[in-house]
């Protein structure tokens, strides 16, 4: 069988140009190898995981594996087998392909007994002996002798080991491969073998040590030759971690010396292996070479235990180790014999512990004598017929030769050299190459970094050429040094990590000293840099590119408009010379007119480019955009050009050589753009007129041959609308979407680039005329995958892969530079990976690219995917037709990611993990712990499953609000409010019960309630809390309650003209809110005002009747309508608000008792009397059950008319909530007022709502039993409990009864008023106020005009909630407002409207138009700070916390402690929590998670750490609530700083400007104000949301406002709409309710 087929792959050979000769036929070893692995993998007991050949495209995946990305072309190159044999792995662990994070590991091997020190039992043995520590191998089978034991017992052969003197033992089979070796070591280590083991199976994964670790190794074995440094590092740790020691193997000198490079070697073994890895020769010079080496003497002089290893099979060979000077030397492999396995190993032990310490010198001069007349191998760049790199398995230019199969004959100048010219040249640093004779260079230099520098080396391997790389300090651990032949550093530390590569004599000096050929410059940087090329040029280095002065005519973008404009090229107006002023663009303005659009002479991308829309911005703009284009490309020099609107941008590829001849490979598509960098690109142009592009290839054609253009390049148009094309701009280098016409034509456009400048004609290289050009094939697209948030205006993110799994398939090819483990620099181009998608047709294509992009998985920091799914799937995009202006006229669009989990899952984790390290942050949760179990969803009863849904809300809906009343009125029975979703849990447990437990109940509500009049759904606490405390949005709790519950109608409170907020909003704030909530779900209106002012009661009922709700005016109910004594709230006071309200046109009549203050007399009293007068309309009740009495009530007020009573399931009934359900439905079941509503199938719900309960105990008030008390102060039932509270908070809750006592002396004092919110809030703040003053209401009234009162209270007397009933008291209002203006009527009545849209304007531009909606508009709107921190805690968690179960989002998760997440509909995430970090310098722990199985690290900031030890973190942080408050908006420098303290700025002044990712970003004072701190100099590197500015905009020497007039992000809760409003006057720690949170929960 041929090599090729076993291997299934086709294996032609290649031919040399320069000398031919029949290639050397396969030889023995190869089949012996080739053997050895067809029957490992046909054993069924491994998988071989293979490499490509040679010539294609690979995409890295951790150590020592490759996958092929697309399909295999066809190949001309000789095959390696080490490269096809890329690494053998065990099944049982092939699902641990990700890097274990190392807590978990060491949680893991807790199990195992503690690990022997491995290194320190060989010392103490060759202290003992005086000789080097034996370290000796217990192994099945030798390949070198093939000698293989079948009766093999490794206890045994163990045994006679440590008998014989053995320091340590190393343990391995060849048979079972991982698994066999870990079985060995359990039995070795069970049967009580006291050595210290070594397990020297090839590790590739951090669980393979934990496996070997758990089995009973003290250490393993790392092979230098397979593994990076960065994954020795990574393993080395882990080895610490787990109480173990590596060693570490080498094979030659350049491997000694990079891994010296590692830290903490003291603490570990390096290992000489003197056997070939390809040939499995052994060669013990090798030992003694490397130990003479300067690595080898580095070892000595760091005292590093050095062993000998791999053929030391005699006593001689354990002298030679010896006398080489290593500390200790692995033996016994080759001594398994048939018979007595321990013959052969006691003998050895026995001869090797009888040497003497003198060096045994007769063999060794023999070995040095062979070594010194061996031939010498020839250096690479002196070997003319070339040179082929082999590919080390880790992408590492340290590794030995492998065998191979034969490549083409080297020419005769060299063949007495080398002595077989169809052998493979070996080198010191350990690569063999083969040379192509296409160029007549051996070694290119990249000039370059990341994926164009390693396509350039790919390309370079391909033609057999060496490759160097450069690098600067910050890319020191980058993947594209590693995949040069060498790489070399430029720049330093002190030089900022951009101008590294930037320094031409740096790369120069690197570039001679490497001996380098040519220099490919790729793309950015110096790759339209004249100086660049001419220095090259004067060192005799070729530059691959155009020549000096060609890059002088068309890099230089003004030159090259004058030679578009000489040839007769259509260009666009601009100018024809670098500007050296804004100043000269400012006249070009003037003239051309606005817009213009300013462009960096030299360079591209995106970068310096600006538009230009007024003579304002110029200035500004221009002195940035130079900026930014010096620091890209080192020159900052500017033209500026008309701006035409949205056209296409079309490129054209033209290749030229340096005989004149030019052809081009047909257009580009690069329309897709974002702030002018390209993001899509499509070859060929979908939807353009063939006589477009025909005049495009001429053009570009002309205008290549007009300036005697050389080598690879691209021709720049706009075509407009209307198909004119104008001349952009030329690109003298290759361009990051080339891959695409490489794609299309089959044309390799770097290997091109290369040929050219080696002398090449195009007919040579096949293209000897456009016609001889591949007619372009299908359609190609190329998509910049970037590490950019697009959901924070594509703010650059950076920091560790931790995961990084890349698609792949048929026609998916991958240009990238990253795997996992890499980190991502905040100073480089934001750009992770080209992802290139090939297809028959245009539609193919994008759902294949479409396909690729949902397979990528990065996590560890954000990217664009998810944006560029949504261009994928727009119909624009679809339809070929974008242009320019494409994302920003579709932004709304493109910018919404709500389908994408990935992001918000991510995002979630970080949720947790500030659990963890920084514990939760719930106000209010002082109770017990949440109960550990969650109640499963409750069952609908069997006899309602599957029946159709009907209720109340149908007839509604179909005979409207007058239609309902006169149903409701026509029925017989007792109709039902159950109040568990709003009032009963924000009056038994602050108000925090989430909708994730809500919509759990709803399906079986939506069944067993299907009766009732109503459920109760909103109210202002609850619309508050859900955003403050819960962060949800309450409009979304209520779409989705209404989608599970659509029949049974739903009913809010609202607070008349304070909607459901705590102050006056303008009337069309009310207006557009009732209208909003009715379409929402909202159908019954229970419009309240918290004096019973009939102005404010009469605008909410004409809100609601607009909006088409059903309009209940209602009466707040206060004092005892029973007691005579009692004369201010009569019957006739509550019979004249009734009428007032019922000739205004309501279509219900509430009566709201907040306190419980309704006793069963007087509620058939009042009941009886509005149903006498009004016998036609709707009477609904509520009250509360704090003195005990509201199940009596309720039925006496049924009893007498009422037709709804409000009601609470059982469980979260009694107290301060309302009446039970239970109770009412049995006491009238079987009369005539029957609910009809099954008590049996209420327990259901009752039974759910109980267990669901004890999730919230951190929020139970604790109260045992009801009290009459209320009777005496009056408290609202829902007030009591918050109240209770937050006097605990102010260090009142000892006094709490004199609070209570103090509650009713404020409310006389007030005039005695009706207490329900906001209202009572008043009274509720200003009781405490007088327990902390030691006042009573007489005392309160003689210091008053001293004293200065809580904001509340003075809002009150000046009239903005509204007018008593009966006045305001005197002289208690004059002395608290101490002439402070007063607002008599309505307070809406006075206020101008709200521009709403200006609002929205601003919201959409803080938070993008994806995360604005209309509802978000009038929660601003309502809650301006509020809605802020709720937004501020979305973006960096996601809405998903909607959706956590109820302990996690309350408490943090315990280790090991799973969830199950629900995402949307058969979308669900299991998250568990493995470990949390130490903390480490940068006051950061890491937490460890598995994600559906796949661990993942999330780093977060330990506050409480930062705090308990003293400290500050490392930069002060922005606060999200606080508008004035300026954050980075990205990672970055501070390059400018535009204010100072003390200085006034206007809204949208510049503050700063960062830099970061080679682009200047400005930030903007948000409002106007003056600023009271700058937090930054310049030079200052920042973290996202580091504080850069502290803005005061309530300074008295502040701007005026006057760009923010009526927008409530510019002020504060309490301040958001009102007029002419003074400051309040704050004491004794209240305030208003923005500033209070806690009395955000204000009760009904």
């Amino acid at each position: 069988m041929q090599l090729s087929s076993q291997l299934g792959c086709q294996l032609p050979v290649t031919r040399c140009k320069r000398a031919q000769s029949a290639a050397r036929p396969v030889s023995r070893q190869t089949v012996t190898v080739r053997a050895t692995v067809e029957a490992a993998e046909a054993s069924g007991e491994v998988s071989i995981r293979r490499r490509p050949p040679l010539g294609n495209d690979t995409q890295p995946c951790g150590p020592a594996m490759g996958y092929k990305v697309g399909n295999l072309p066809d190949i001309n190159q000789p095959i390696n087998i080490l490269e096809e044999i890329v690494w053998y792995k065990a099944k049982e662990i092939e699902s641990f392909r990700e890097k274990q994070p190392l807590p978990m590991l060491q949680a893991l091997a807790r199990q195992a007994p503690p690990a022997r020190d491995f290194k320190a039992a060989i010392l103490a043995k060759a202290k003992e002996t005086g000789k080097p520590g034996l370290i000796a191998e217990v192994k099945k089978a030798s390949p070198s002798k093939g000698v293989i034991q079948p009766n093999f017992d490794p206890v045994r052969i163990a045994a006679a080991y440590e008998a014989g003197g053995a320091a340590c033992l190393s343990v391995l089979t060849d048979e079972k491969f991982f698994q066999g070796s870990f079985d060995n070591l359990a039995k070795i280590k069970a049967a009580g073998v006291s050595c210290p083991l070594l397990c020297k199976e090839f590790i590739v994964e951090a669980y393979q040590i934990f496996k070997a670790r758990v089995s009973g190794a003290d250490a393993v074995l790392l092979i230098a030759a397979v593994l990076p440094n960065q994954d020795l590092a990574y393993f080395m740790k882990a080895c610490k971690a787990l109480g173990m020691c590596c060693l570490i193997e080498v094979h030659t000198e350049a491997e000694l010396a990079r891994v010296l490079q590692l830290e903490g070697l003291e603490h570990h073994l390096l290992g000489i292996n003197n056997r070939d890895l390809g040939t499995f020769k052994v060669d013990l010079a090798l030992t003694q070479r490397i130990m003479e080496s300067p690595a080898g003497q580095e070892v000595q002089r760091r005292g590093i235990l050095m062993v000998g290893e791999s053929g030391i099979f005699t006593p001689d060979d354990v002298a030679f180790c010896q006398a080489a000077g290593v500390g200790a030397i692995l033996v016994g492999e080759s001594l398994v014999k048939q018979g007595d396995p321990t013959a052969g190993v006691k003998q050895l032990l026995s001869l090797a512990m009888q040497l003497p310490t003198a060096r045994h010198t007769s063999r060794l001069s023999g070995l040095r004598q062979a070594q010194q007349t061996a031939v010498k191998p020839v250096p690479a760049r002196h070997v003319s017929a070339g040179v082929r790199r082999r590919h080390s398995i880790a992408n590492s230019p340290q590794h030995q030769p492998g065998l191979s199969v034969p490549g083409p004959s080297v020419s005769s100048t060299v063949k007495t050299l080398i002595l077989d010219v169809s052998a493979h040249v070996s080198h010191n640093d350990g690569l063999e190459t083969f040379h192509t004779g296409e160029v007549p260079f051996q070694k290119i230099l990249c000039a370059n970094r990341g994926e164009i520098a390693i396509r350039v080396f790919r390309a370079g391997t391909e033609l057999g050429l060496r490759t160097v790389a450069v690098y600067s300090p910050a890319d020191r651990l980058q993947s594209h040094r590693y995949n040069a032949d060498e790489s070399y550093q430029v720049g330093n530390s002190d030089m900022q990590p951009v101008s590294c590569y930037l320094d031409i004599e740096a790369i120069i000096k690197v570039a001679k000293e490497a001996e380098v050929d040519a220099i490919h410059p790729g793309y950015g940087f110096l790759s339209e840099n004249t100086t660049f090329a001419r220095r090259c040029e004067e060192e005799g280095i070729v530059f691959i590119g155009p020549k000096a002065e060609t890059i002088e005519a068309m890099g230089d973008k003004t030159a090259a408009r004058r030679a578009a404009t000489a040839c007769g090229v259509p260009i666009v107006p601009g100018t024809n010379q670098a500007l050296e002023s804004a100043e000269e663009a400012l006249a070009f303005a003037e003239e051309a007119g606005y817009p213009v659009i300013l462009k960096a002479s030299m360079g591209g991308g995106g970068r310096g480019m600006r538009v230009v829309r007024n003579d304002f911005e110029m200035v500004d703009l221009f002195n940035r955009a130079s900026n930014e284009a010096k620091a890209a490309f080192g020159d900052g020099s500017m033209f500026v050009e008309k701006y035409v609107e949205e056209p296409r941008h079309i490129e054209i590829q033209i290749i030229a050589d340096s005989y004149g001849n030019v052809v081009h490979l047909y257009e580009r598509d690069c329309s897709v753009q974002r702030r002018h960098q390209k993001v899509v690109e499509i070859a060929p142009a979908p939807s353009l007129a063939q006589g477009i592009k025909d005049a495009l290839y001429a053009d570009a054609v002309k205008l290549a041959k007009h300036v005697g253009y050389r080598n690879a390049g691209t021709v720049e148009f706009m075509v407009d609308k209307h198909g004119k094309h104008y001349f952009l701009e030329v690109n003298p280098r290759v361009q990051v979407e080339h891959t695409v016409t490489e794609e299309i034509t089959g044309i390799d456009i770097v290997q091109t680039q290369i040929k050219i400048a080696g002398g090449a004609s195009l007919a040579e290289l096949g293209l000897p005329s456009q016609a001889a050009v591949p007619a372009p094939k299908g359609y190609a697209i190329q998509c910049r995958v970037t590490s950019e948030d697009p959901e924070q205006n594509f703010q650059p993110d950076s920091g560790r892969l931790e995961a990084y799994r890349p698609p792949g398939g048929p026609g998916i090819r991958l240009d990238s530079a990253v795997t996992a483990g890499n980190v991502i620099s905040r100073y480089y181009d934001s750009l992770l990976s080209k992802v290139i998608s090939t297809a028959p047709t245009f539609d193919k294509a994008v759902q294949r690219m479409a396909r690729a992009l949902q397979e990528f998985q990065i996590r560890g920091i954000k990217t664009n995917i998810p944006f560029m799914e949504n261009v994928l799937r727009h119909p624009v995009f679809l339809a070929g037709a974008a242009t320019t202006g494409f994302i920003e006229t579709h932004s709304k669009e493109l910018f919404k990611f709500e389908g994408h989990s990935n992001i918000r899952a991510n995002k979630l984790l970080l949720y947790l993990a500030d659990m963890v390290v920084n514990g939760p942050d719930h106000p209010g949760a002082i109770g017990a712990p949440p109960s550990k179990y969650a109640p499963p969803p409750p069952s609908v009863p069997a006899d309602l499953a599957g029946q159709p849904l009907h209720g109340w809300r149908e007839v509604y809906l179909r005979e409207g609000p007058e239609g309902w009343a006169k149903a409701v009125r026509a029925h017989q029975g007792l109709l039902l409010t159950d109040t568990t979703m709003r009032d009963a849990h924000q009056s038994l447990l602050a108000t925090r019960m989430r909708t994730h437990d809500m919509l759990k109940a709803a399906p079986a509500t939506a069944y067993i309630l299907a009766g009732a009049g109503s459920l109760e759904m909103w109210g202002g606490a609850t619309f508050d809390v859900a955003l403050r405390f819960l962060h949800e949005c309450p409009w979304r709790r209520l779409e989705q309650l209404r989608e599970q519950i659509p029949n049974i109608p739903f009913q809010m409170l609202l607070r008349g003209a304070n909607a459901v907020g705590y102050t006056s909003y303008p009337d069309n704030v009310v207006d557009d809110f009732c209208r909003q909530a009715r379409v929402s779900g909202i159908d019954i209106f229970r419009v309240f005002d918290s004096l019973n002012y009939i102005d404010n009661l009469k605008f909410g009922i004409d809100s609601v009747a607009a909006a088409g709700g059903i309009a209940e005016g209602t009466i707040c109910y206060t004092g005892d309508l029973s007691d005579p004594s009692r004369t201010r709230y009569t019957l006739d006071y509550y019979m004249d608000l009734a009428e007032q309200m019922v000739d205004h046109g309501i279509h219900s009549l509430g009566i709201k008792d907040m306190a419980g203050l309704l006793k069963p007399k007087a509620a058939t009293e009042l009941v009886g009397a509005l149903r006498a007068r009004y016998p036609d309309l709707v009477i609904h009740v509520h009250t509360h059950d704090s003195a005990g009495t509201a199940v009596a009530t309720q039925i006496a007020a049924a009893e007498a008319g009422a037709d709804i009573v409000d009601c609470a399931i059982d469980s979260m009934s009694g107290l301060t909530s309302q009446p039970s359900m239970g109770a009412i439905v049995n006491s009238l079941a079987g009369t005539k007022l029957d609910t009809g509503i099954n008590p049996r199938h209420m327990l259901l719900l009752s039974n759910y709502w109980e267990s669901t309960r004890d999730l919230y105990a951190p929020f139970e008030s604790n109260m045992r039993y009801c009290s009459s008390d209320v009777y005496q102060h009056e408290m609202p039932g829902g007030q009591y409990t918050n109240l209770k509270f937050q006097a605990a908070s102010l260090g009142l809750g000892d006094s709490w009864g004199k609070v209570q006592q103090s509650y009713a002396a404020a409310n006389r004092a007030l005039g005695d008023i009706v207490k329900v919110t906001p209202s009572s809030k008043v009274v509720g703040d200003l009781a405490q106020f007088m327990v902390q003053n030691d006042l009573d209401e007489h005392s309160l009234v003689e210091k008053a005009d001293t004293l200065s009162f809580p904001g509340s209270v003075v809002e009150f007397m000046q009239g903005y909630i509204g007018q008593p009933s009966f006045g305001f008291p005197e002289p208690l209002r004059s002395k608290i407002l101490k002439g402070k203006p007063t607002i008599e009527g309505r307070p809406g009545a006075s206020m101008p409207p709200m521009e709403l849209d200006n609002l929205e304007a601003r919201l959409v531009e803080r938070y993008g138009k994806a995360n604005v909606s209309p509802r978000d508009v009038l929660s601003a709107a309502l809650y301006p700070k509020v809605f802020e921190e709720y937004q501020a805690h979305v973006l960096r968690y996601s809405d998903l916390i909607e959706k956590l179960p109820t302990r996690a989002f309350l408490v943090p998760l315990r280790e090991d402690e799973e969830v199950e997440i629900e995402l949307s509909k058969g979308v669900s995430t299991h998250i568990k929590l493995k470990a949390a970090g130490e903390l480490q310098d940068s006051g950061k722990r890491e937490v460890y998670f598995e994600a559906n199985g796949v661990p993942r690290v999330v780093e977060v900031v330990d506050k409480r750490s930062l705090e308990a030890l003293g400290k500050k973190a490392i930069r002060e942080k922005a606060d999200v609530g606080v508008l004035g408050s300026v954050g980075a908006p990205m990672a970055g420098s501070v390059i400018e700083v535009s204010v100072k303290a003390g200085q006034p700025v206007h809204a949208g002044q510049q503050l700063a400007v960062l830099s970061a990712m080679k682009m200047e970003t400005a930030v903007c004072a948000p409002i106007a104000g003056v600023v009271t701190q700058v937090a930054v100099v310049k030079a200052d590197n920042l973290d996202a949301g580091d504080l850069i500015v502290y803005i005061d905009a309530a300074s008295p020497s502040a701007p005026p406002l006057t760009t923010i007039d009526g927008d409530p992000l510019a002020v504060s809760d309490g301040e958001a709409t009102r007029p002419n409003t003074p400051s309040s006057n704050g004491s004794a720690g209240t305030g208003d309710a923005a500033k209070q949170p806690q009395s955000a929960a204000a009760q009904r």
